[in-house]
């Protein structure tokens, strides 16, 4: 700080410090840590990390995949308020969406139902509550086979993602659907298809599905058609005669397969991306998993939840160096987790998403800059 005369002036030079490492222990199992993490080569000051580190094997803290409703996966809140709504110690904001329409952009699996189903191949990490974790790409796909001899792939499961091809819409997308595009054939589907979560694993059995009606929708956004509780819509875009080849009252069955195949065995799932660190070793994908090059290469506040090489899992962000404040690429990114520990680690979404809840506040920025979201990862204090 310092002063000039004529006119009198008081002059205040502002910077980014240095934030110093810190360490909280939260709860048995659960600790905050902030550290200023220097990467070899970069004259930069180093970055800002802040994250929480929990160890699954206490009985009295989860992890679970929520979203800013219950009643809809279609929607954004700010991460403290849904946060507070689920009851969560700690949360991180997780997967994509599309902040204009507000839908989902990639897996979402909670409790063993699938709220929205992985897209493009993309990094995801799957958990249970016996200390499993699964760090990988994903793929998700399910095929139809009718009474009348037809064949057909359903493309996307309750997904704001669009392609030409066919989609499905349970519940679990909320109680109403509104077509994204023009010219959407809406299929009504009855199902006997439940879930059966007394196995272990949930398992998902298969009967007999039914066509009920077919309805095509002219204008996107205008109108919305009922989800059947006891089943779903298959929406067809651009694929007209794919809906023809499933008239009212054909009967089919639905057999979903996974790339890989764990992945079915895990009643929690999100997909984000890219895929950073798998068995110690970065494997860093960006192009592979379909995200744009100006992606690839930026710099930007980031979120992550990776596994430690002692099986701790830690929810991290970091939004800047000490002398920068554009945050990491994703290759530094990756070299920063490593140096927390990380042998696994996922990319979350980043931006105005990144955020980090710790006890009802935002411990890694103010909540004036961080935007709304779709989902996130909460971690939560069970009762005894």
């Amino acid at each position: 700080m310092t002063t000039l005369a004529n006119p009198p002036r008081l002059i205040i030079d502002l910077r980014r410090d240095f934030r110093p490492s810190r360490t909280v222990e939260w709860l048995p199992g659960m600790t905050w840590r902030q550290q200023n993490v220097v990467l070899p080569g970069k004259n930069n000051g180093g970055f800002g990390v802040t994250w929480v580190e929990i160890d699954p094997t206490r009985s009295n803290l989860t992890l679970a995949p929520f979203s800013s409703s219950e009643q809809t996966i279609v929607g954004l809140a700010p991460m403290i308020t849904q946060a507070e709504s689920h009851g969560a110690i700690a949360a991180i904001n997780a997967g994509f969406f599309n902040r204009n329409n507000q839908y989902p952009l990639g897996a979402i699996r909670e409790d063993s139902v699938w709220r929205s189903s992985p897209i493009l191949n993309r990094g995801a990490v799957a958990w249970n509550n016996f200390g499993n974790w699964e760090f990988d790409r994903l793929g998700m796909r399910e095929d139809l086979l009718a009474s009348n001899g037809e064949r057909l792939s359903v493309d996307f499961l309750n997904s704001g993602y669009v392609k030409a091809g066919v989609s499905r819409y349970t519940r679990a997308w909320g109680d109403r659907y509104t077509p994204i595009i023009d010219n959407e054939v809406i299929l009504t589907i009855r199902s006997k298809t439940k879930l059966v979560p007394e196995t272990r694993p949930p398992q998902d059995v298969s009967t007999i599905d039914t066509v009920l009606r077919q309805d095509t929708a002219l204008k996107s956004g205008q109108g919305s058609y009922p989800i059947p509780a006891d089943g779903y819509l298959l929406v067809f875009r651009s694929f007209r005669s794919g809906a023809e080849r499933l008239p009212v009252g054909v009967t089919f069955e639905l057999d979903t397969s996974y790339t890989p195949d764990d992945f079915r065995y895990f009643p929690n799932v999100m997909g984000a991306g890219p895929l950073l660190i798998k068995n110690s070793q970065i494997v860093l994908n960006g192009q592979g998993e379909q995200f744009s090059t100006a992606f690839n290469i930026q710099s930007a506040s980031r979120s992550a939840i990776a596994r430690t090489h002692d099986n701790k899992i830690i929810l991290a962000t970091v939004h800047g160096t000490a002398l920068e404040s554009s945050g990491a690429t994703l290759r530094e990114w990756s070299d920063i987790l490593l140096r927390l520990g990380a042998t696994d680690a996922l990319n979350l979404d980043g931006g105005g998403s990144s955020a980090l809840v710790v006890g009802g506040d935002l411990g890694d920025r103010h909540s004036s800059t961080a935007g709304r979201v779709n989902n996130a990862i909460g971690v939560f204090l069970d009762q005894p």
